[in-house]
């Protein structure tokens, strides 16, 4: 019996070890892919890194995703509000596919359709810090202009008066929503 207790345990966790191996294997394929590509569209940029990869579909028989952080001037403009931050998406879509980058805007809020309405959003050109707090909720820091909600005294167009932390769920059949924003300092 102890035998195979011991067996079993040595299975699983060579299992594991092979099932990161493969997720570690898959994220230096995205870094390659990643740095491949943005220095392809933009200017301006850092290199990808392994803390920028963020896991949101681990490898499977139903493929994988990956959500990239990152920061460029896409065109190559060199204007004062040209350069931003980022987070494509990188999917397989089975494991006889190759990786893909599927969007540089993974959380589908980083466009003018949101930036003109009332509704919450973050502003891409500011993001300080991303935390994957689960495969379905981020917490976002970044700093905003100042509007009627909030006040503060913005320092022209490189100095936005408030800095945030906002959550992002991915709520079913709805897609990634802000669901939280915090109000952290403020310029007055």
């Amino acid at each position: 019996m102890f035998k195979k207790v011991i067996a079993s345990i040595l299975l699983s966790s060579f299992s594991l070890s092979v099932a990161y191996a493969s997720e570690l294997s898959e994220k230096k394929d995205v870094i390659r892919i990643m740095n491949n590509y943005i220095s392809s569209i933009s200017c301006m940029n850092d290199k990808v890194e392994l803390k920028d990869i963020f896991t949101i579909d681990k490898p499977s028989e139903n493929g994988s995703t990956y959500y990239i952080f990152w920061n460029g001037d896409i065109g190559c403009n060199s204007g004062t509000g040209t350069h931003s931050y980022y987070v494509s998406e990188v999917s397989r879509f089975s494991p006889n596919r190759p990786l893909l980058v599927t969007t540089n805007d993974a959380f589908g809020d980083n466009n003018e359709a949101v930036w003109n309405t009332d509704k919450a959003s973050i502003n891409y050109r500011f993001i300080k810090s991303i935390k994957q707090v689960s495969p379905d909720e981020f917490e976002i820091t970044s700093y905003g202009y100042a509007d009627d909600k909030f006040g503060g005294v913005d320092g022209g167009n490189m100095g936005p008066a408030n800095k945030f932390r906002y959550t992002v769920s991915l709520i079913e059949d709805e897609g990634w929503k802000i669901t939280k924003q915090v109000l952290l300092e403020q310029n007055k």
